[in-house]
């Protein structure tokens, strides 16, 4: 008897999941299959459509199902599909959050292959997720609840220390959470390493909000890394030598970067950014293919560090 009252409900919650789930797959694949073509008209993504057993069950996309998606993957993602009326054909409205919108996407993405078999998840390989995880939903939720926070800090091989933060933003830089704030009675922006916090917790009776004309995106705007140098950036002019030419052409170093000269072997990249310790960073990990030519200040400073690096493999191959 108590077997037949639960089965009802158990039942119902397996098929609700199921539904929700294949919701979500529907959702993902006509999202990413406009990330992949820009431009569909319905009658394209439906033929897509159906070829995806994964999604269909080799019938059409109705139109009152695909304006269904639409309304969700608005909700999900932060995406959102218009219809260009002269060609018919659909596109994802690009927007200044856009960045923001591919991660989420992404991490939908991510998250579905919980439902694929383990054939086809060891196949698919990860680097590690953004250290500090812990507390980014705390500091989301300090911005949302507009206050500041209290945490405990500890740096590399220092003691670890209380303080009252008052947080700007969050980034993400080669695989760590960073938060840009404002510690105890400092006015001076501090960047700190999400997971060298070892406590954190809302202060919801010490408000906090963005001053007003601060922008995320202009505070980091020539920004190389985490780190903001005061005063206006230089211009960098970077020489790619042979393949390195090609690798800045398909990952730039910076969104101010431009191709200004090109001959047989090298090409010239200008770009206005701040010459900080992660800019050094990325240009020794070019190893020979990439040249700073200006400013003289970087490099030097890629010079002084290839002549470390160099001393120490020197003296090690004389031991």
């Amino acid at each position: 008897w108590h077997r037949n009252l639960i089965a009802p409900s158990f039942t119902h919650k397996n098929m609700t999941t199921q539904i929700e789930s294949r919701r979500l797959r529907s959702c993902l694949f006509i999202a990413n299959l406009l990330r992949r073509f820009e431009r569909l008209t319905l009658a394209q993504i439906s033929h897509y459509w159906q070829q995806s057993a994964d999604v269909s069950d080799g019938r059409p996309l109705a139109r009152s199902s695909f304006n269904d998606y639409r309304r969700a993957i608005a909700d999900l993602f932060g995406l959102y599909i218009e219809c260009d009326h002269r060609t018919h054909q659909y596109y994802i409205e690009l927007s200044a959050d856009d960045d923001l919108s591919e991660w989420v996407l992404s991490s939908f993405s991510l998250a579905s292959l919980t439902q694929e078999g383990q054939e086809v998840k060891q196949r698919i390989l990860l680097d590690a997720p953004p250290q500090g995880m812990q507390y980014f939903t705390l500091v989301v939720e300090a911005f949302r609840a507009k206050c500041c926070l209290k945490a405990t800090y500890q740096k590399f091989g220092a003691e670890p220390y209380d303080c009252l933060l008052r947080p700007y933003v969050l980034k993400t830089y080669k695989g760590r959470w960073y938060l840009l704030c404002q510690k105890n009675e400092e006015t001076a922006l501090k960047v700190m390493a999400l997971d060298r916090f070892t406590r954190m917790q809302l202060l919801p009776d010490v408000p906090f909000d963005l001053p007003d004309g601060f922008s995320p995106q202009q505070h980091f705007a020539h920004s190389f890394g985490i780190y903001v140098n005061p005063g206006m950036p230089p211009t960098v002019r970077l020489r790619a030598h042979g393949q390195g030419r090609n690798y800045l052409r398909l990952s730039p170093m910076h969104p101010t970067q431009r191709e200004v000269q090109v001959d047989d072997e090298t090409s010239d990249f200008l770009m206005e950014c701040h010459t900080t310790p992660d800019l050094t960073l990325e240009l020794l990990r070019q190893g020979h293919l990439i040249e700073v030519m200006e400013p003289a200040s970087l490099r030097q400073a890629v010079a002084e560090e290839l002549q470390k690096c160099y001393k120490i493999y020197n003296e090690g191959l004389n031991l």
